[in-house]
């Protein structure tokens, strides 16, 4: 069994529907997927969990290629309101939820090995060669973030593609030790930075495993991560595997059309019978409420035919006052 794991919130679906697609495409092996989620909508009304119906298309998908495959929500709210509710990092360019990866330790659920990734990857190969790295000795295994390895050191980290030994961690403590800085400290590249500052057992990884800027033969993951153009001018170039024009023109990458094929199909069947349920849905309930006004026409009706019948006619109350005064 592989075991992965995604975080986010509804607005992270295309993404990690895409991501799946990818990983089916290339890897047969049942999979279990953990979807760390939560509703945050009282901070701001757009932090809603991944929807019930999203995840049973997920579920659907892996397991068409494997029916001992599944997804798993869990929903973490309790966890990150007691950990990090009141972080100065849940408010940067990133949204809260770029932070439950760190909760990993505190979740009984998740198991003693699990390959974390952003929702902004693409399998370009089968990611059961990068989940059977032994990691047995270390906390974690990742590949050197792009910038980072020039900007911060040689050995710094991207998060966006980890695989976690659970076991381990849970007796090193590191992801709780990255909670408590970002609990105290607005910290730069959040999540990020604090990983590196207490990963003490790291295992370096070649870059195909994470490949944050090319494209090449060999490599497994292609992370669609943020990008730095320093000619003619300074500008972040932030292109996502949804925006397809752009992975084209710009990047020009087109080894993923048959997934982004798929993916906008997906997407269109999921609309299409989604109004398709809302149309039934409202028809259901003005059919229900015509009915509700026929039997009340049909009540009173026949409540006045009754009393009609009986010669019953109902006393005047104002009559019996003033004869009362009189």
């Amino acid at each position: 069994m592989i075991n992965i794991m995604f975080a986010g919130n509804y607005k992270v679906y295309d993404g990690m529907l895409i991501a799946s697609l990818s990983i089916l495409k290339h890897c047969k092996e049942p999979i279990t997927a953990y979807i760390l989620t939560m509703d945050l909508t009282e901070k701001n009304p757009e932090f809603k969990p991944i929807s019930s119906e999203n995840v049973a298309r997920l579920d659907a998908l892996y397991k068409e290629v494997n029916k001992d495959s599944c997804v798993k929500v869990i929903d973490v709210k309790d966890v990150f309101w007691a950990k990090l509710k009141d972080s100065p990092n849940n408010e940067n360019f990133y949204t809260p939820y770029t932070l439950l990866r760190l909760l990993a330790e505190d979740i009984k659920e998740i198991p003693d090995k699990v390959l974390y990734m952003d929702t902004d990857v693409v399998a370009n190969g089968n990611i059961a060669e990068l989940y059977n790295v032994d990691v047995e000795k270390y906390e974690l295994a990742g590949v050197r973030d792009y910038y980072g390895k020039f900007f911060f050191y040689p050995r710094y980290l991207n998060a966006g593609v980890l695989l976690f030994n659970m076991k381990k961690i849970r007796e090193t403590h590191m992801l709780t030790k990255a909670v408590d800085l970002l609990r105290r400290k607005k910290v730069f590249l959040s999540d990020q930075t604090a990983i590196n500052k207490y990963t003490k057992k790291k295992l370096i990884l070649k870059s195909r495993f994470n490949e944050q800027k090319n494209l090449r033969e060999d490599t497994v993951i292609r992370h669609f991560s943020m990008t730095l153009k320093f000619f003619p001018k300074f500008k972040k170039q932030n292109i996502k595997p949804w925006h397809v024009d752009q992975v084209h023109d710009i990047l020009g990458i087109h080894q993923f059309d048959d997934i982004l094929d798929r993916w906008q199909e997906i997407i269109a069947e999921d609309k299409k019978a989604s109004e398709a349920k809302s149309k039934k849905s409202t028809e259901v309930k003005g059919k229900a409420s015509k009915s509700t006004k026929s039997t009340n026409a049909k009540g009173k009706s026949k409540s006045t035919k009754t009393a009609s019948k009986t010669g019953k006619v109902e006393p005047n109350k104002n009559a019996n006052k003033k004869k009362e005064v009189k």
